[in-house]
């Protein structure tokens, strides 16, 4: 079934919606059960993070839930199935480091769901805040 582009275009906006109320279950429902999320930066080794099983992306996604985020997609354009936005994004940690940028998002779409969701971020500016992070006690 291929899917139309108000309905991929709803799908990518739902994910920010469910990611700012932190509904990390309404999040995932969106996603086929086999799902790929990748993003340039994140992965253990420095290098790019690849999640293909909803329970590691749910474990992710907890790792995150309590610090101050927000996105919002913009400019979503949409060809041959694949949808794409531009995502501007807002993070402050418990230490009260901050953390606000913007980058790209490719969706794929199966079966009326999220088949494979790709971030592009400032790889550098990104891993940077995250390390920083890491380092910072927290306050309180």
């Amino acid at each position: 079934m291929v899917i139309r582009e108000a309905r991929a275009r709803a799908l990518l906006y739902a994910t920010h919606d469910a990611w700012n109320k932190r509904d990390i279950e309404r999040l995932i429902a969106l996603y086929v059960d086999d799902m790929t999320f990748w993003a340039n930066v994140g992965g253990a080794d420095g290098g790019p993070l690849t999640i293909t099983d909803k329970a590691t992306f749910r474990s992710h996604l907890l790792a995150w839930k309590d610090f101050e985020c927000i996105s919002a997609p913009q400019n979503f354009r949409f060809d041959s199935g694949v949808g794409q936005a531009n995502v501007e994004f807002y993070i402050r940690d418990t230490s009260g480091l901050q953390f606000a940028a913007s980058y790209r998002q490719v969706a794929t779409y199966r079966d009326d769901r999220i088949l494979r969701l790709e971030e592009y971020h400032d790889a550098k500016a990104l891993a940077a805040f995250m390390a920083m992070m890491s380092r910072t006690p927290p306050t309180g």
